[in-house]
């Protein structure tokens, strides 16, 4: 049997630790049946499709699954303002504070666009209104790089049913930002 040389560069590369490790271990394979499902569920969420979203959920799809960049089916239904599809996600326990690569949540995705009742859902279901992305921005600073009226919606919507306490928080997202 021959013997493998291994120079010090190898060794030392060999003996680092794997920080992947754990996590491989910890996680099922998932199977290309699942993968379709989760791959679908994106999709039609992103449709609008709510008969179709639960058809999949209901056929095994992960209602956390997520694409490439990491943004799950719910932050793609609010990103287009699909309330119901959103609300049927929320009911099927999806994650309303999940982040993708880049830190946005699903409220931040529906106020850049000016989704108001998709962003009024979301803080219902407790959506962080404080939460940042990787730029340091907040569902509230957000909707004002996104040039849209959610935020003076948003503003009047918490501050009427949810209490001038929710509307103090909304607000100081957006000071934090201005320095107001």
């Amino acid at each position: 049997m021959k013997r493998l040389k291994i120079g010090k560069r190898k060794e030392t590369l060999l003996q680092k630790p794997n920080l992947n490790a754990k996590k491989l271990e910890t996680e099922k394979p998932i199977s290309e049946t699942q993968r379709r499902l989760n791959s679908q569920l994106l999709l039609v969420a992103q449709d609008g499709r709510p008969y179709e979203v639960k058809v999949l959920l209901e056929t095994g799809a992960d209602v956390e699954s997520r694409n490439k960049s990491g943004t799950t089916a719910l932050s793609v239904a609010a990103r287009h303002g699909y309330t119901d599809v959103c609300a049927l996600l929320i009911g099927w326990r999806a994650n309303v504070n999940a982040t993708a690569n880049n830190g946005m949540t699903a409220l931040m995705r529906a106020a850049w666009y000016g989704h108001t009742e998709t962003c009024a859902l979301l803080i219902e279901n407790g959506a962080d209104m404080e939460a940042k992305d990787n730029e340091n921005k907040t569902a509230a600073e957000a909707s004002l790089v996104g040039k849209t009226t959610a935020f003076l919606k948003l503003a009047a919507y918490v501050d009427s049913s949810m209490g001038k306490g929710s509307f103090r928080l909304f607000l100081s997202s957006f000071n934090k930002c201005f320095g107001s």
